[in-house]
């Protein structure tokens, strides 16, 4: 019989993309290391698609830099966003996207968020709470300028503009990230509903996409759900791989 000498925490995510009625898919997400995000290319700006993907990537790089804390947070938000600014002005006006994160920091998670995708949190107990309030819409290229990256928006005296906020890693807690197209067509208690019925993020990320393209039928947006499950496993086990090329194309991955 085997025989388990502790437990550690382990968190695993994973996530789903769809474009919904739209012609072209300007979400993206990445799961690097300890490091999730989710980032939508402003509607009706140039090549969204493009900078959502930077976003991703260049906040995934600089957190590998910064401390795994709420300030690091921030600043790898403000590093990214003046590259996506500077990658921005080769793709045309307005070119800008939204950016919501989260990282296991220790015995916790930290968040950040610019923009109006969202961040929720599923406690064991169960309530869904969003982490963030909401903020301005960003369906229209020029709106809510304040609120995007790629604008320089957050540089020196902005900083203001990156929400961040931490939560207990509880074993048994669920975290999702998600773009307008999910939370702008599904009511927060199906959410919770969804989260609360599957174990398996992709499972829940799967089904949380679907109903937000189908709710939204012929005018629905883009739509993309990553989800984290806070585990408790065997201190024995091996540790899983975080990331690799196959995880970057499935969305699977385990931190």
């Amino acid at each position: 019989m085997d025989v388990c000498h502790g437990t550690r925490l382990e968190v695993v995510a994973s996530a789903c993309s769809e474009r919904g009625s739209r012609a072209l898919n300007e979400d993206s997400f990445m799961i690097a290391g300890d490091l999730m995000c989710v980032s939508d290319g402003i509607g009706g700006a140039p090549h969204g698609d493009i900078v959502s993907r930077v976003c991703c990537g260049a906040l995934a790089d600089e957190w590998r830099r910064e401390p795994a804390d709420e300030d690091g947070m921030v600043r790898a938000f403000c590093a990214a966003d003046d590259l996506v600014s500077r990658v921005s002005g080769y793709l045309g006006k307005g070119s800008g996207a939204t950016l919501v994160a989260a990282a296991r920091c220790g015995e916790k998670m930290v968040f950040g968020c610019v923009g109006d995708s969202a961040a929720w949190l599923l406690p064991p107990a169960g309530g869904l709470v969003r982490v963030f309030e909401a903020s301005g819409r960003l369906r229209e290229a020029g709106s809510a300028l304040d609120a995007a990256m790629g604008y320089r928006m957050l540089q020196v005296g902005r900083r203001a503009c990156v929400r961040v906020a931490t939560a207990p890693m509880l074993p048994g807690t669920k975290v999702l990230l998600c773009t307008d197209g999910v939370w702008s067509q599904l009511p927060c208690r199906h959410i919770g509903s969804i989260l609360s019925n599957h174990d398996d993020p992709y499972a829940a990320a799967y089904r949380i996409v679907r109903e937000a393209v189908s709710a939204g039928g012929e005018a629905g947006d883009n739509a993309t759900a990553l989800v984290a499950c806070v585990r408790e496993v065997c201190a024995d086990r091996d540790q899983q791989t975080p990331f690799s090329f196959e995880d970057a194309l499935t969305g699977r991955s385990a931190v």
